[in-house]
């Protein structure tokens, strides 16, 4: 059994240094920052309402000062440690504030390699004093009164002396995001290579020609393996956080947002195309299976179109999409997010140039089901209700209906439909997805999230800001 998380508050007036306070603890995922605030008076109300584990208290804070805020802390909070987080380096600074009951002192200039190893300490009980403070000792009754020490001006984040290669890899939160997203397709090209030859065991498949639902459903297996394999040893090694951190928690798999997205997506593609046929451009044709060959095939389908729905949602919208907004944390209000949701609902597009008969507009809907699934990600938090709307649309295209599914065909199709009209009406090759009505569509699943996810869930480094 784990350790608890550990609930943390942090008071300072000045908030470049609250932010780099933030990204610190976000290094240890036991760490929790719950509430920030920038006075002396605010961080005793902030304490007594929500009774942290941890403060990570200024000195010279507005209104009430820091010494000041901890003898009032203690009494509305007293099961809260107090570590507090300084500029000043004066021995008798950091003797007055053990006085009062706190924990321990830690010079800012210092914070970026003590911060953490301070927190555990005091957590387990311990006081931390940063080895760069300086003046008389301890027993050394003379000097001055906290009362007449100068309160400490707010200082930018301190950095870590380095070169400039050092600068151009590492940032405030580790690893750049840039070399993250690079070393993360590395591992997932790398891991691709090592199953392709796994991918021949199932022979030649024509995309020209109707593919097999068993051969695809192998073939779909190994690349979600390797998305797995790659965010895992990102997650474990480098970014060293959760997996569920990346957009697909274990804990949420199949369970209501899953299935949501599922219902939502096969209803509006049957929507859409009951609006076809009515048009005249798409008649549903005759029932091609029967019996167990229903059963049979339309579990094979759902299977592999689970798998597409994992291994794309993930390779584009898990890890990257993260990482990515957490890089650009700096950015103005959501523009981290939004950013990111573009670049990568790009190169989403841009991956099934290669499917035979995509069509330009079928690629430009593709872009924009990237953005609505990106909002989906934003209003719940994970990707499990993108992965179910993604796979209960495709295998409603492939197998249900049997139309085209980015310019694909699928064999042992349910029905055998036919399309009539122009291309942007009817989708031609491409199908459903490539009719002008899937705009529609498309604004209907996110009206739909909208409605059903009224907050957003999607954590952002800011959020305490």
């Amino acid at each position: 059994m784990g350790l608890p998380i550990v609930r943390v508050l942090v008071v300072d007036d000045y908030e470049p240094w609250r932010r780099f306070i933030r990204l610190t603890l976000l290094a240890d995922q036991k760490l929790q920052v719950v509430g920030e605030v920038s006075d002396g008076l605010e961080a005793v109300e902030k304490a007594q309402q929500l009774q942290p584990d941890l403060i990570l208290l200024d000195i010279g804070l507005p209104k009430l000062n820091g010494i000041e805020a901890a003898r009032r802390i203690r009494e509305v909070s007293p099961t809260s440690k107090i570590l507090f987080v300084s500029e000043n380096r004066a021995w008798e600074l950091a003797e007055e504030a053990l006085r009062v009951g706190t924990s321990g002192y830690v010079v800012k200039s210092g914070a970026a390699s003590e911060l953490l190893a301070a927190i555990w300490a005091v957590l387990g009980g311990k006081q931390f004093l940063s080895p760069s403070l300086s003046g008389p000792s301890f027993s050394d009754p003379e000097g001055p009164s906290p009362a007449n020490v100068d309160s400490p001006q707010p200082v930018p984040p301190p950095t870590r002396p380095g070169s400039v290669l050092r600068k151009i890899f590492i940032g405030p939160q580790g690893l750049r995001a840039g070399w993250k997203v690079l070393i993360f397709f590395s591992i997932l090209f790398a891991v691709g290579l090592c199953l392709r030859p796994l991918g021949r065991l199932t022979g030649k498949i024509n995309p020209k020609l109707p593919v097999p639902p068993g051969p695809m459903l192998f073939r779909e297996f190994l690349p979600t393996v390797a998305v797995l394999i790659a965010t895992g040893i990102m997650a474990r090694l480098i970014d060293r956080k959760p997996w569920g951190y990346f957009g697909i928690p274990l804990r949420n798999a199949f369970r209501s947002s899953f299935w949501i997205g599922a219902a939502i997506g096969i209803s509006v593609l049957v929507l859409q195309l009951e609006v076809m046929r009515t048009c005249g451009w798409f008649d549903y044709g005759t029932v091609q299976l029967h019996g167990s060959g229903i059963v049979e095939y339309g579990l094979m389908w759902a299977f592999m179109f689970l798998l597409v729905g994992v291994s794309e949602e993930s390779t584009l919208r898990g890890y990257v999409q993260r990482v990515t907004t957490d890089g650009l944390s700096l950015l103005p209000g959501t523009w981290s997010f939004w950013a990111s949701a573009v670049l990568f609902s790009i190169l989403f597009a841009a991956a099934h140039l290669a499917n035979p008969g995509e069509n330009k507009f079928g690629l430009v809907m593709i872009f924009i089901d990237g953005i609505v699934m990106c909002f989906s990600l934003w209003r719940t938090g994970d990707l499990w209700f993108a992965i179910g709307n993604h796979a209960a649309w495709d295998w409603g295209q492939t197998f249900v209906f049997g139309t085209p599914n980015s310019g694909l065909h699928g064999e042992h199709a349910l029905m055998n439909p036919t399309f009539h009209g122009p291309t942007l009406l009817a989708g031609g090759t491409d199908g459903p997805e490539g009719s002008v009505l899937v705009l529609l569509s498309e604004a209907l699943i996110a009206v739909l999230v909208a409605v059903i996810y009224r907050k957003r869930r999607f954590p952002l480094l800011t959020d305490h800001g």
